[in-house]
């Protein structure tokens, strides 16, 4: 069990951590790791757990400050984030690679704010926020290949950043909750670029929401359950708002209740 954080300041080195147990972390209002300096940072921890202690609140897993330039590569293990008030990992700077890792989180599991994040396999789930699985905000290039994402609330928020998506699922969690009836799957916002392919999206209300950006969506298939009926709330598959930019291509979409 950790009651301080570990941070990481050290200019032209490279870091590794090796996690050989089950680690808690215990301090809240604070990072587990947090990286300001370094040439590269890994993380091992293949096979093991992190998780937060009960009740633990204010607390992020990975914090990377502005300052930090260099790269980090995350391999595997079982992050069990549950902090409800912070994202398990916000990333303010660097290069991130999440190399199939299982990670359960409440608020969001990967946030960035100028950070590059490659996201390869895994499994990623937030079925307790009302906020998305991956923020991905600012971000010049950030890729999930074949990842399985979860989410009651947006699955991928996508603003301002180029995003490519290749094969995997997101799909979002029905929770019958007035506040939950309007959250599109995959949503790209504020001049962003999402490019989709080959990945098979559900969602509950909208898969691919499109306002004031560019979506390219090509193969895969989009599945809209519509499951707010009942609340009055209606949508298609696919939509695009304020200016907004679609392209679909070879993909199938099928919408309950309302147009494609």
């Amino acid at each position: 069990t950790y009651t301080e954080g570990i941070v990481i300041d050290a200019e032209d080195d490279d870091v590794v951590i090796n996690v050989t147990g089950e680690t808690t972390f215990a301090k809240g209002s604070a990072a587990f790791i947090t990286v300001r300096k370094a040439k590269s940072v890994t993380v091992n921890a293949e096979g093991q757990t992190i998780k937060t202690a009960e009740g633990l609140a204010y607390s992020r897993c990975f914090y990377a400050e502005n300052s930090f330039t260099g790269t980090a590569e995350l391999n595997g293990g079982t992050y069990n984030w549950q902090c409800g008030s912070r994202p398990a990992c916000y990333l303010c700077g660097g290069s991130w690679t999440f190399d199939h890792l299982t990670m359960k989180a409440i608020t969001r599991a990967i946030e960035t704010d100028g950070a590059n994040v490659t996201v390869n396999g895994g499994t990623y789930d937030c079925s307790e926020s009302f906020s998305a699985t991956f923020w991905i905000n600012d971000s010049p290039n950030s890729s999930f290949t074949n990842v399985k994402a979860t989410g009651v609330g947006w699955v991928m928020n996508a603003m301002n950043s180029q995003v490519n998506i290749v094969g995997g699922s997101y799909s979002r969690t029905y929770k019958d909750l007035p506040r939950y009836k309007d959250r599109p799957t995959l949503r790209v916002a504020n001049s962003a670029t999402l490019n989709v392919t080959d990945a098979e999206v559900t969602g509950t209300y909208c898969d691919v929401f499109v306002t004031g950006a560019t979506a390219n969506l090509v193969g895969g298939t989009y599945t809209n359950t519509n499951q707010y009926l009942n609340l009055g709330y209606e949508s298609p598959a696919l939509k695009v708002w304020n200016g907004g930019t679609l392209s679909v291509k070879d993909a199938v979409v099928d919408c309950t209740g309302d147009n494609a």
